[in-house]
């Protein structure tokens, strides 16, 4: 069987990571995959191509290198001859159904990753791409979503395909483990102590993630607690950001606030967390909570998106924006018994063992990929 993948580009983003790490579990034996990216190569092209994957760029950035790359893509479609085609993000879907027009006996599945369509989260050509989308959602023979959040939203703006499947987002436990050494060695380097409790948080500086709401919650908990520390990691995530950090000032507790901004070893880093806070205001499956967790961490997050499904009984689920909810979760988080909290790490991580390991994920990907061809 060959897989080919269409996605909007290879950046440092939740659903390019996700076909990496779904690439990495798949069995060889029983799929060839191929990945074609409408813009650049960016980041994670290299670690495709390791893997023994095909990775082609079309370079689109326009409505006339958009064509060249559609006639680009079908002479790569007729070499390859693929039995599947999933498509990764919205620009994508839109590509998938052109080029569906070349091949119309190809089954194609479109693969959603966000779970916010409003104006004030999407700008307007986005919004546009969606609504069209919604008339095309007949298409494609399946409509994969991450997150029942995402596909209850899609469904509110029109989408009405043959078919939906949710498919969770897989994490790899093997990478993202607990790790002492790890620990050790990234609080020694950022002058942490082992009687600092740090509250972690992992994302790129966005509206949506909620770094106001983080900070206020810190400021709440700081004055309770003069153990805590705050770490912060993420793009643009940094001292150079002067908004973020007149942010934690404005809260009373710039010098107990860490940011460290972009980072690859994210493994290593949260494994120097004690927990991790995720403030977001919109979210569909988020990939940072289900890290934390195998890496043993239990997780204090908003209420929105499958947060609450992801985390179950190993963690705090507090009321989007509301900072004094959080600031107690972490302070109760703090305060609790050596043997408890133990023990709340370890059902953290055996939770994402048993749900969300990326071979079982990768498992049922594999599942539709035989079906929908058939």
């Amino acid at each position: 069987m060959r897989v080919l993948h269409i996605i909007t580009g290879l950046g440092l983003g939740g659903a390019e990571m996700m076909l990496l790490k779904l690439l990495q579990a798949s069995d060889r034996s029983a799929a060839e995959h191929m990945v074609l990216t409408l813009t650049d190569l960016d980041v994670l092209a290299p670690d495709i191509r390791a893997l023994g994957v095909s990775v082609q760029s079309l370079g689109i950035s326009g409505v006339t290198s958009g064509l060249c790359g559609l006639w680009a893509a079908s002479k790569l479609f007729g070499s390859f001859k693929p039995d599947v085609v999933m498509t990764w993000l919205h620009h994508a879907d839109l590509f998938g159904v052109m080029l569906k027009c070349f091949y119309p006996s190809v089954p194609l599945v479109w693969n959603l990753r966000c779970s916010k369509l409003s104006p004030e989260d999407l700008p307007r050509s986005n919004i546009v791409l969606v609504r069209l989308l919604a008339r095309l959602s007949f298409v494609p023979s399946v409509v994969v979503a991450n997150a029942h959040v995402g596909m209850e939203e899609h469904i509110r703006v029109g989408y009405e395909p043959r078919r939906w499947l949710v498919l969770p987002n897989g994490f790899d436990t093997g990478e993202f483990a607990p790790d002492d050494l790890a620990r050790q060695k990234i609080r020694d380097q950022l002058g942490l102590v082992e009687s600092d409790f740090v509250v972690g948080m992992v994302g790129r500086y966005h509206r949506m993630k909620g770094f106001d709401l983080f900070a206020k919650a810190a400021g709440i908990a700081a004055q309770e607690n003069t153990r805590l520390r705050f770490v912060l990691v993420g793009t643009d995530v940094s001292e150079d950001n002067e908004e973020l950090v007149k942010m934690f000032k404005a809260a009373g507790i710039g010098s107990r606030v860490l940011l460290l901004g972009q980072r690859r070893d994210i493994p290593a880093v949260m494994n120097g967390f004690d927990v991790l806070a995720n403030t977001s205001t919109s979210e569909g499956f988020p990939n940072v909570v289900g890290e934390a967790m195998s890496c043993g961490l239990p997780c204090a997050v908003t209420d929105v998106g499958d947060s609450g499904v992801i985390v179950g009984h190993t963690g705090v689920v507090t009321p989007s924006g509301d900072a004094e909810a959080l600031a107690k979760s972490w302070l109760d988080f703090a305060t609790m018994g050596a043997s408890d909290f133990f023990c709340l790490k370890a059902s953290a991580r055996q939770r994402i063992l048993d749900l969300y390991d990326i071979s079982i994920v990768a498992h049922r990907y594999q599942g539709l990929f035989e079906n929908v061809a058939r």
